[in-house]
């Protein structure tokens, strides 16, 4: 596979990644990670198994919605991996009382090809400008 073929595919999973924030679909959430994929919280030392991850998401959309973008700034493929720099938009919404919040943060995540596509491997990100409306 070419480079630009595989970036498209990362694009893609991404996409797919952001859907499954957007419609607060934990399954979908879990899939985009890999097996032996982690997730590294901003704020709470350690890191997440694809199991926990999904554990966290639900009890997060049980009170919140999430509206999220990612703008892509690079993706480099290095054999089975990628490397991916974006930045982040989100609104975060109280399902009980409306109010919202607003962040952006500097996203980094690592794919790895996997049978079945892409499959997120690492995940961090910075928040940066936290904003209340």
């Amino acid at each position: 596979m070419n480079k630009n073929t595989a970036a498209a595919e990362v694009e893609m999973s991404l996409k797919k990644f952001t859907e499954s924030l957007n419609t607060s679909d934990t399954k979908a959430i879990y899939d985009a990670y890999s097996t032996e994929g982690q997730y590294i919280p901003p704020t709470i030392s350690g890191v997440w198994p694809p199991e926990v991850v999904a554990e966290r998401a639900d009890l997060f959309f049980r009170s919140k919605t999430m509206v999220i973008s990612f703008d892509i700034k690079s993706i480099t493929i290095e054999n089975v991996f990628a490397f991916v720099n974006a930045i982040s938009k989100s609104e975060i919404i109280s399902k009980f009382s409306g109010v919202r919040k607003t962040f952006e943060s500097k996203d980094f995540f690592v794919l790895r090809d996997e049978v079945g596509g892409w499959k997120i491997f690492r995940y961090m990100f910075e928040t940066r400008i936290p904003k209340t409306e």
